[in-house]
């Protein structure tokens, strides 16, 4: 009877504590469930300015035959935005990345240095 009473209440807590992640997780990183998209090509990334609010999914799809890659400016170090970073997106192939803060996300095509594109985030 008492492993009983521990373990329903391990399992209570371990629930609670579940739910309070959840929570904290939503909260911190804002997902809104909004999804945007930017095409890319051999002449860049189409739209090259994007708005969206904080919480949104983008989703960029290479539409070209060549590979490509996503990254945060300044070329070649990617440092204003370390997460942005893709691998190799194949033709047909798609990276996302879900903005979390306010601000301007300046990037480009790590195999086309000179496509750039932004993403104003709003709140």
């Amino acid at each position: 009877m008492r492993k009983r009473i521990l373990i329903g209440g391990a399992v209570a807590v371990i629930s609670i504590g579940a739910a309070i992640f959840a929570v904290y997780y939503a909260t911190k990183n804002k997902d809104n469930g909004v999804t945007a998209q930017i095409q890319i090509s051999a002449s860049g990334f189409s739209p090259s300015n994007l708005t969206v609010k904080a919480g949104t999914h983008i989703i960029w799809k290479n539409i070209d035959a060549a590979p490509h890659t996503v990254a945060s400016n300044p070329y070649p170090s990617n440092s204003s935005l370390k997460d942005l970073h893709s691998q190799t997106i194949l033709p047909n192939g798609t990276y996302t990345y879900t903005v979390a803060e306010a601000g301007t996300i300046q990037y480009h095509d790590g195999t086309l240095p000179t496509h750039n594109a932004s993403i104003k985030v709003e709140k």
